[in-house]
């Protein structure tokens, strides 16, 4: 029968990766899997060898910096993963049927422009809206991450809400009275249309993700949101 560590070794096990300076639960939990099986196998073929012993030869393969190389690499997955979510996310809008959304939306927006309504009002409308939408939205991503007892990499916000928040600045740039009196009024609608749908495709495609993400999280790791 194959040895197996008892609870009280695997506890140490969390403990010896987390003074490693690995402190996201679900690189944790890969490694003291990988650290549990070898020692084991250790175990397993020499009675003699101790707990101690059997870690202290498992972890060395690692190298100095191994663990940190480990961790490096947890994360760089997790963005690449976030980066395909991300553009089959955001790609998603312009198939059927969320196409049928964005191009009423667009088309409505579209309009609207082109038909006399004030880009003054229009642009500080967006504006308005996309402040309080994202600090609304930041406010609350910041609360429930709060609540989380341990760190998970897999629950890490994507780098885009980052740039998200700066959106609202990008916006007023390119709805501006400059490119407004630089185009006639039809021309003016198409630009900002494009613009508008675009960058709220985007954003609407980085939140779904993030929450895509969480729910993924709270999945695999409950005990980190307990």
């Amino acid at each position: 029968m194959m040895t197996e560590l008892p609870p009280t070794q695997i506890d140490a096990l969390y403990a010896f990766v987390s003074k490693k300076g690995v402190k996201p639960l679900d690189v944790q939990i890969e490694l003291v899997d990988h650290l549990a099986t070898d020692i084991e196998a250790r175990m397993e073929a020499d009675n003699s060898v101790t707990f101690e012993d059997a870690l202290e030869k498992s972890s060395s393969k690692f190298g100095r910096w191994g663990f940190d190389a480990i961790l490096q690499k947890a994360e760089q997955n997790v963005r690449k993963r976030q980066s395909r979510l991300m553009w089959g996310a955001f790609l998603s809008f312009f198939r059927w049927p969320r196409v049928a959304f964005t191009a009423t939306f667009a088309v409505l927006f579209w309009y609207l422009l082109a038909n006399g309504l004030d880009p003054k009002i229009v642009r500080k409308t967006i504006l308005a809206i996309w402040i309080v939408f994202g600090l609304g939205y930041g406010f609350f991503a910041v609360w429930r991450h709060s609540k989380m007892n341990k760190e998970v990499v897999l629950a890490k916000p994507p780098v885009w809400l980052g740039l998200c928040g700066q959106l609202p600045n990008f916006l007023n740039m390119l709805l501006g009275e400059f490119w407004q009196n630089s185009y006639s009024t039809e021309a003016y609608a198409i630009w900002a249309t494009f613009f508008v749908v675009l960058i709220t495709t985007f954003t609407w495609a980085s939140i779904e993700i993030y929450e895509h993400l969480i729910a993924e999280s709270k999945r695999l790791y409950p005990q980190a949101f307990a």
